[in-house]
């Protein structure tokens, strides 16, 4: 009605003569409340369940969203909150060891006879080179040098693999898969699907992982075969057919096996039954962090392989997507990232996630800011991973963390990124 008054207005006739709209609900103002839909907030979200989501509700596993799908964050069995649980937790794994429902990792299968070279294209290091029952950690750029994702990439047969992903990442990545599948391989044997969700993953962590998990195979029997086995060999992940079941075997001190979602739940149960308890995400967080792990901060769409620390894949020298583009001057100034641990001067000071890092003398001007940090129960300090300027990311440069709203400053010195183990001797033992 309004629209058609101001036509008639400036043609200088009557509302009449130049007509009005087809009437259509609402007519009469109403409120948004009344046509709005039943669904709002988290029940317009996407909810996606791990095939052992329902043991995590009936054992205290105190369950939130986390990006589409819902995850254990802590039991409540370990703590009061959430902070008081992850860190019992964590110390337990590294002294007991333990296990944590995997099933979010993004799967994408990839199949046919130019698969290999599909994915050497995909991926900053070969996977032409993987043998068939093995795997290795890989990494994918997007077309500008950013590193899009990193996961393990397993070779279950010579025109067959299964690549994982963050978990959440499934869907953009395998989105990035399909273009240039379809933009540089078109009429090329290669097939994608997303299997996320057929498969139940199971990590199983902490120096006695190897022996609760042959002892989780005997107790299983012969009948239903899991993804477990005696003999794990370090830095080389295999796969096992057993009843449908795929393994990935990460060395002494660590085990995820993937099996089909329906049998997954007889497995942790096993797990459970060897010794081995379960953690939850605040638990995973820490420990990710204690190993300098990419904790999901650092890939914020910004950093490289070369700010990562990924320089010994980048020498590799593999053309693939985005390789390039890694050569640009920019990425080697003094002002780029790097990726280094922190730890508070006083070894006692809370250092917080998303604290602004400058030098002590020059409070204003920024350095970098700190991606992840945790309290690791296995050091007895706060620990930090951040994203500073080479300039300053000596090791034990000093440094101040800026958080003003949440305390005051820091003092904290620069470390390397690994802040436990970091020779590994425990996975080599």
């Amino acid at each position: 009605m309004l629209g058609a008054a101001v036509v008639a207005e400036l043609k200088s006739e009557p509302l009449s003569a130049v007509g009005t709209s087809r009437t259509r609900p609402p007519y009469h103002p109403l409120s948004l409340a009344a046509i709005a839909g039943h669904r709002a907030g988290q029940q317009l979200r996407v909810c996606r369940r791990t095939p052992l989501h329902g043991w995590h509700a009936t054992h205290g596993g105190v369950l939130e969203p986390a990006e589409y799908w819902m995850r254990t964050r802590y039991y409540r069995t370990n703590g009061s909150d959430a902070s008081a649980a992850g860190i019992a937790e964590a110390a337990r794994v590294r002294k007991h060891g333990g296990i944590v429902d995997g099933s979010t990792l993004g799967k994408i299968e990839v199949a046919g006879r130019d698969a290999a070279r599909y994915l050497d294209r995909m991926y900053l290091s070969k996977a032409s080179t993987i043998k068939v029952g093995r795997g290795k950690y890989m990494v994918n750029l997007r077309e500008d040098g950013m590193v899009l994702d990193d996961g393990i990439v397993l070779r279950l047969a010579t025109d067959r693999f299964l690549a994982t992903t963050s978990s959440g990442h499934a869907e953009h990545v395998l989105s990035h898969f399909e273009h240039y599948r379809d933009l540089e391989f078109d009429g090329a044997e290669v097939a994608l699907a997303n299997v996320t969700e057929v498969w139940a993953v199971i990590v199983a962590a902490g120096p006695p992982a190897a022996r609760c998990c042959a002892r989780a195979g005997r107790r299983l029997g012969r009948a239903t075969r899991p993804a477990v086995a005696h003999g794990l060999r370090r830095r080389h992940p295999r796969r096992q057919r057993a009843a449908g079941a795929a393994r990935e075997l990460l060395g002494r001190a660590g085990l995820r096996a993937a099996l089909p979602a329906g049998t997954g739940l007889a497995l942790w149960q096993s797990l459970l039954e060897a010794g081995l308890a379960p953690y939850g995400l605040e638990a995973l967080d820490i420990l990710r962090v204690e190993k300098g792990y990419l904790v999901g901060a650092e890939l914020n769409g910004q950093t490289t392989p070369g700010d990562l620390g990924m320089e010994n894949l980048v020498g590799l020298g593999n053309p693939c997507i985005g390789r390039a583009l890694l050569d640009r001057p920019a990425f080697r100034e003094a002002a780029r990232p790097k990726l280094v641990g922190l730890r508070a001067a006083d070894g006692r000071s809370v250092i917080l996630g998303g604290a602004q890092i400058t030098h002590a003398g020059a409070p204003a001007r920024s350095l970098g800011y700190i991606t992840s940090s945790a309290y690791s129960p296995a050091l007895g300090e706060w620990i930090a991973l951040a994203l500073v300027a080479r300039c300053a990311a000596g090791d034990g440069a000093s440094l101040l963390a800026r958080d003003p709203l949440r305390g005051g400053d820091v003092p904290v010195r620069v470390t390397a990124p690994v802040h436990f183990d970091a020779a590994a001797e425990r996975m080599k033992s």
